[in-house]
């Protein structure tokens, strides 16, 4: 279990204390550190090939 005391920046986020700014910031450093990771363009594309198959198949 995580101490109480200090309050971790997990916990912040978790019970809502934490700033929308703060919370915003991370997850757009999250999307870029993915988007590095991972070729955006590839996975947008796969991701619009997959959404037009399923499009497909409900005729």
């Amino acid at each position: 279990m995580l101490p109480l005391w200090p309050p971790s920046p997990l916990q912040n986020i978790l019970m809502g204390k934490m700033d929308l700014p703060v919370i915003i910031g991370i997850l757009v450093m999250l999307t870029l550190w993915l988007g590095a990771l991972f070729n955006i363009g590839d996975l947008s594309l796969t991701i619009s090939r997959l959404f037009h198959w399923f499009e497909s198949q409900r005729g």
